[in-house]
């Protein structure tokens, strides 16, 4: 029997299933090709992956848990993404570090095309422990976007890491500067060295103001003379010394100047080094010194200042610091008015400023070795003193490699001197001891 034609309906119905099929047909191509690309790709970052990870050293100018600021070697500096993974929990990476950092992707521009892998503290040759801490004093002559350069006393030139060093100053650094470097290792190249701090010279423990009367001054010879308010007289060179005068030097004129004890003494008087000459009251001035007692209801407060001087003065309570004032405390005291020996008849304080609490505070003294022995250590102190410390002190804190004639920097906890003794060392236990560069 001969089927009948189909009618309209059923032909369209027919050509739909058709085009249904087409349709068909042209999506699992689709998808046969998309999963072709899509293993291609993944072989492609399969093999990706596969390449060795890079690495690059540098120091830390600045790190949170989404991004790193490294600067490397050659001044390059690079902003690299964190997603907070990358430095390992028992890891302590700070501002200043040197860090190697492993990455795969290309480095260039400022460093936005590279995905971080991991972030670790460099490791560095071991320093000596008389190379821990050594601290350099000197004027700064050149200073860049990636270095410092200092020229100390001797005339000896060190050159430290600006990223390093620069992070951790208070205020500008400027040329002709007079600054300390405290640093691990014992020479100026920048690779070998690890600088903790830089600081203005009047802000380290052992410098000092007086106020002067100006007697005379050599413009051609850079030479000031002055009477002091102990009536000693004193003659200085200013060739390497900040000079802040609204006027010249006249006769009569009273000035303050910032000073570190020299080394020699002429006619019984001590030498001063001066590194800053400003006018008389022109700007607060300031001593470090470690509290040895204090009374909140009077005010009544005792301090030990560096060079084993005991002052022994008072507070308004506003004055003293939030966290309070205890024994072994190391402070800055802001004054106006002036400071000569012990006499505080002028003096007014207007700040204290807490430095470190207790025991976790240390004070340093620099000098000369002169004595090793079972018992302990003998040094000459360049602001004139000799200070013993213990066996015990010896002990815990001077390295095998010191010898006597080395100039080291000793650091201490607690004071030296006493209000009869300025030589007295009962109450210091020394921490450690390093050299200092000159």
């Amino acid at each position: 029997m001969r089927r009948a034609k189909p009618g309209r309906e059923e032909r369209e119905r027919t050509m739909k299933r058709e085009r249904k099929g087409a349709l068909c047909m042209l999506l699992c191509a689709a998808l046969l090709a998309g999963c072709a690309g899509t293993a291609g790709q993944e072989g492609a970052e399969s093999a990706s992956a596969s390449e060795p990870a890079q690495t690059l050293e540098g120091t830390v100018l600045d790190i949170t848990d989404e991004s790193l600021i490294v600067r490397t070697s050659s001044g390059q500096e690079y902003v690299l993404k964190l997603d907070g993974d990358e430095v390992p929990p028992e890891a302590e990476i700070l501002t200043g570090a040197h860090v190697t950092v492993t990455y795969d992707g290309v480095l260039s521009g400022i460093g936005k095309n590279v995905n971080v892998l991991r972030v670790e503290a460099s490791e560095a040759e071991a320093v000596e422990d008389a190379s821990t801490a050594s601290t350099v004093d000197g004027w700064v002559t050149k200073e860049s976007g990636d270095t410092v350069t200092l020229c100390a006393a001797s005339g000896t030139e060190y050159t430290f890491s600006i990223a390093q060093a620069a992070r951790r100053l208070n205020g500008r650094l400027t040329e002709g500067d007079w600054v300390r470097v405290t640093f691990d290792g014992d020479d100026g190249d920048v690779q070998n060295t690890r600088v903790r701090e830089i600081a203005h010279a009047e802000r380290t423990q052992d410098c000092y103001w007086l106020r002067a009367e100006v007697r005379r001054y050599d413009p051609d010879e850079d030479v000031l003379t002055v009477r002091t308010m102990a009536r000693e007289e004193r003659t200085m060179d200013l060739a390497h010394t900040q000079v802040e005068m609204a006027e010249p030097f006249e006769p009569g004129q009273d000035v303050d100047i910032a000073f570190f004890w020299g080394a020699g003494e002429e006619d019984g008087v001590r030498e001063i080094r001066p590194v800053r000459v400003v006018d008389a009251g022109a700007r607060d001035t300031e001593f470090y010194a470690v509290v040895e007692a204090y009374d909140e209801d009077s005010g009544a407060l005792l301090l030990h200042m560096a060079d084993g001087r005991v002052l022994d003065t008072w507070i308004t309570q506003k004055l003293e610091p939030k966290d309070g004032l205890d024994k072994n405390d190391g402070v800055w005291v802001r004054y106006t008015g002036w400071l000569e020996g012990t006499d505080l008849s002028t003096m007014k304080i207007t700040n204290v400023e807490t430095q470190d609490k207790g025991l976790d505070n240390e004070s340093s003294v620099a000098g000369a070795v002169r004595a090793i022995s079972e018992e302990g250590f003998t040094l000459a102190s360049t602001d004139g003193r000799t200070l013993r410390f213990t066996q015990l002190a010896a002990a815990q804190s001077l390295p095998e490699n010191i010898a006597v004639g080395d100039d080291v920097r000793v650091y201490y906890t607690g004071w030296t001197g006493s209000e009869d003794d300025a030589e007295d060392t009962q109450h210091a236990e020394a921490a450690h001891v390093t050299r200092i560069l000159r």
